[in-house]
């Protein structure tokens, strides 16, 4: 197993997850006992482009789908400021864990 990568067996299907020093091992592993196909996650910093970019994305593309949107990292912060997350229950806003 190479570090840095969580192994999860799903349905008899082998999963590889790359984790970021950002993510740690024990929010990943739980995020991935989930089912896989539940969740979309996305991982970024709080430059502007990241922070407009997954605003759009929570306004417009997350009330139509099934998944939950997992947002994890320091972009948390200014997008909990600009949606309110009442208005978007399928935003998950996890910020940074140790």
């Amino acid at each position: 197993m190479l570090p840095n990568y969580l192994r999860i067996i799903k349905r008899g299907r082998n999963y590889y997850f790359r984790f970021l020093p950002a993510i740690s091992k024990a929010l990943l592993t739980d995020l991935c006992r989930k089912n896989c196909d539940d969740y979309i996650m996305f991982v970024g910093a709080s430059p502007v482009f990241n922070v407009e970019g997954i605003t759009w994305f929570v306004e417009n593309v997350a009330p139509r789908i099934k998944q939950n949107v997992y947002v994890v990292g320091s972009c948390c912060e200014p997008l909990s400021k600009k949606i309110n997350q009442t208005d978007y229950p399928k935003c998950i806003l996890k910020r940074f864990c140790g």
